[in-house]
This record gives C-alpha cells, sequence and structure tokens, in this order.
C-alpha cells in the first residue's frame, strides 16, 4: 500500500516476501550510502527515514536486528544480524552526537533537540545516589560499680 506516495509494508508474511531481497551486505551498503547523504546534505540521519527513502519496512529492519527467541540461528545468520544492527546503531548513534552537539552550540531548536535525545534514552531527571557506608561495631562494656 501506499500513503501519500510512501510505501508502507503491511505486518506478517507481506512484510518478509516484501524485503527478502534485502541481504546484510545491501541493507549495511545502504546505510553508508545514507549516511553520505546526510553529511553532504548537512542532515541528522533518522532510522525511520533511511527505510522510507530505500523502500524499506521498519519495522522488518528491526526484526531484523533481534536474536530468535528460540535461539534457532546458523552462524551466518548471527553474523548477518549483528552486522545490520551495528549498521542501524550508526545511524542513532551520529544522531545523538550531532543533537547533542549542534543543540549545545544553538544551532537547533532546543525544545525539538530535548525530545529527540529523551527518544534515545536521554533525562533531565536529577537523579542522587547515596553511596555512604556506615560501619558499626559492637563493643562489649564492663560494668564497673566502683564508678
Amino acid at each position: 500500500r501506499t500513503r501519500r506516495g510512501v510505501v508502507v509494508c503491511k505486518r506478517g508474511e507481506n512484510m518478509a516476501k516484501k524485503n527478502a531481497k534485502y541481504t546484510a551486505k545491501y541493507i549495511c551498503a545502504e546505510v553508508e550510502k545514507y549516511l553520505a547523504e546526510c553529511e553532504e546534505k548537512q542532515l541528522i540521519p533518522v532510522v525511520k527515514d533511511f527505510c522510507l527513502s530505500r523502500d524499506m519496512c521498519y519495522d522488518y529492519i528491526m526484526q531484523l536486528r533481534q536474536e530468535p527467541k528460540d535461539g534457532s540461528e546458523t552462524e551466518q545468520q548471527r553474523s548477518d544480524r549483528e552486522s545490520i544492527s551495528q549498521s542501524i546503531n550508526k545511524i542513532v548513534q551520529i544522531k545523538e552526537v550531532m543533537l547533542e552537539r549542534e543543540g549545545l552550540n544553538g544551532n537547533y531548536n532546543s525544545s525539538m533537540a530535548i525530545f529527540a535525545l529523551k527518544q534515545l534514552g536521554w533525562t533531565d531527571r536529577i537523579q542522587t545516589q547515596n553511596d555512604t557506608n556506615i560501619h558499626i561495631s559492637l563493643v562489649e562494656w564492663e560494668d564497673d560499680d566502683s564508678i
């Protein structure tokens, strides 16, 4: 299906059939091309934008990064999964660095930079941790009736 010219995938079997042509090698190469395009245009890379620009289903790509629940994967499948995961993580890490750097320099709207960083797990709560250790020693007192 398409929505305003953007391909939207269906979950389930259709998703796997539609995306079967995307090998780990192809996905990783496309990530590198996408990052080069973002750098050239001075754009913040975004995983969903990458998927949309390459006509890939975001959910399918995220699914490829996950270990099978039953643990049944070959050495090649594990290697492919790790390669895809590293490539997608590279997009996220570059996004995080750009948001932080450009946000601190005042080049991005601070509210939007904060919002985007919170989506990456950042928080603005102050957390305190008390590492004080109290040592208690029991001392036996002698009764001295002379006092």
